[in-house]
């Protein structure tokens, strides 16, 4: 998932939000934070666990006095651990993140349900399943309200609960929640989106481990056609998590109604959660901490899509409004006038982008009547006074 660090009523201030880290803002543990992202990112495991176990080294996990930055590198270097098979190693630090996070933020903001999700994947490695479960839950109910009932974020950690629910032997709610997350995710983004597809084949997974064989591969059957329709090649990825789960053998030790004892083999890189590619809705909404719902989030949804909004476009800012309209947008600004919610000057730096080359987002909104140009400059981080 993506970084935030806001907090509060936005309307007044200056806000900020990054996915990534813009290279040269952090230093210590945040530098080693921002080095293990692009490490993990291009599956370079190893090389980020030492990056992080050096960093981690300088600090103490007080989760009492928490600090941001060691919550961030703590949650990572959790996430790694248990994808290299030390689960029970990484236990310690998933539960500095998730103690920390409490303390620093809101249950809504992401750097909280980022570190409760990995808290909650740890749980479930370490066999520790009604935990993990309950976790699940909380995370999922809190994404929910913080992105609506069909965002991407809410639908992805959905299917990591299902997950959790079928490893804790609570069969038929895991089948149930994870049929229901792929049809909604399937009328809200299309029946070819790689998500959804990935949704259901999860789906024909867990049915085969509860034996209903039938049933599985037709799951699998019509994944692999959604596959054909997009005209993907075989060494797809997409197409090769398909064909690789339909191959694929049932868990032996799986048992209908009881809770599993050992977790092998799990990965952070197969969470829902790690794998969805940010909307600009869901950006906008971490990024001014609003509700799914306020017509700001609507209007700059649209703005990045190419529909046309009243814009104008302030020169001190932009040669050239046409920016918006490009796929990948540049420095614009001007005044976002928005009907129902008022006028609103703003700027907006961003990259828009799949997660292997995502660099940052930063969407600054400041409130009707204020001049940008008499304010400072945002430095990457928000602005709380």
């Amino acid at each position: 998932m993506y970084e935030n660090g806001t907090s509060g009523d936005s309307r007044g201030r200056l806000e900020a939000a990054y996915v990534g880290r813009m290279s040269g803002v952090a230093t210590g543990i945040a530098d080693a934070v921002w080095e293990a992202q692009g490490l993990i990112e291009a599956d370079n495991f190893p090389a980020a666990l030492v990056t992080l176990r050096a960093a981690l080294a300088t600090t103490t996990l007080d989760p009492d006095s928490p600090d941001p930055d060691t919550a961030d590198a703590a949650r990572l270097y959790a996430g790694v651990l248990t994808s290299l098979g030390e689960s029970y190693s990484a236990l310690l630090y998933s539960t500095y993140a998730h103690r920390a996070t409490q303390v620093l933020d809101k249950p809504t903001a992401l750097r909280s349900m980022q570190a409760d999700l990995i808290h909650a994947f740890v749980l479930r490695a370490t066999a520790r399943m009604a935990e993990s479960v309950t976790l699940y839950r909380d995370v999922v109910q809190r994404l929910a309200e913080r992105f609506g009932p069909a965002g991407r974020p809410t639908l992805a950690g959905r299917a990591d609960l299902a997950a959790a629910l079928h490893a804790a032997g609570l069969c038929e709610e895991a089948r149930t929640l994870l049929h229901r997350t792929y049809v909604s995710h399937r009328e809200a983004f299309g029946k070819t989106d790689a998500q959804g597809v990935r949704v259901l084949t999860r789906l024909g997974v867990i049915t085969r481990d509860c034996g209903d064989f039938e049933r599985a591969h037709q799951c699998f059957d019509e994944a692999k056609a959604l596959c054909v329709a997009q005209e993907l090649s075989v060494v797809d990825p997409l197409s090769r998590h398909v064909t690789a789960a339909a191959r694929a053998g049932s868990d032996p030790d799986h048992m209908c109604g009881e809770p599993a004892i050992s977790q092998a083999g799990l990965d952070v890189r197969d969470l829902f959660v790690s794998a969805f590619d940010p909307a600009v809705r869901d950006l906008v909404v971490s990024a001014l901490d609003l509700d799914v719902n306020d017509p700001l989030v609507s209007a700059v949804e649209l703005v990045t899509s190419g529909a046309p909004v009243s814009l104008v476009a302030d020169p001190h800012l932009s040669q050239d409004a046409s920016l918006w309209f490009s796929s990948v947008l540049g420095h614009v600004g001007g005044h976002l006038n928005i009907e129902g919610s008022g006028s609103y000057p703003f700027t907006v730096d961003a990259t828009v982008s799949n997660r292997e080359g995502l660099s940052y987002v930063q969407i600054r909104i400041f409130a009707p009547g204020v001049n940008p140009n008499e304010l400072p400059a945002g430095n990457g981080h928000t602005n709380d006074d």
